[in-house]
């Protein structure tokens, strides 16, 4: 197999399993009557919708052989720093905290 076959792949997958566990846990908050501008407030779901759009349309690319544009490398570049700071934020000051109503498996994939 092609490493840009596996690209692809790795691309894909990653980008909807980061979908799933947004709509997961979107409809897990809709259920318990959370309100949804609250949902989209938080850094955590945006920055992982922006990366899952990332890997996705990055997919695409590789796909079609087209070569991305330098204001997707900017987008690119921006989800990997906000996913950083979701991650250092969380290793630092949110790993032992009590989540709520976040699932483990999704509160594993987003963070």
């Amino acid at each position: 197999m092609s490493k840009r076959i596996i690209l692809i792949v790795e691309r894909l997958f990653f980008g909807l399993l980061t979908l799933a566990s947004i709509v997961t846990q979107l409809s897990i908050h809709v259920y318990l009557g959370f309100n949804l501008v609250n949902f989209f407030s938080y850094f955590t779901n945006l920055s992982n919708i922006l990366a899952a759009v990332v890997f996705i349309i990055g997919a695409i690319f590789l796909l079609q052989r087209h070569e991305p544009s330098t204001t997707f490398e900017i987008v690119r570049g921006t989800s990997v720093v906000c996913m950083g700071v979701v991650g250092i934020v969380f290793s630092i000051l949110l790993r032992n905290e009590d989540v709520g109503a976040l699932l483990p498996w999704v509160n594993f994939v987003l963070h």
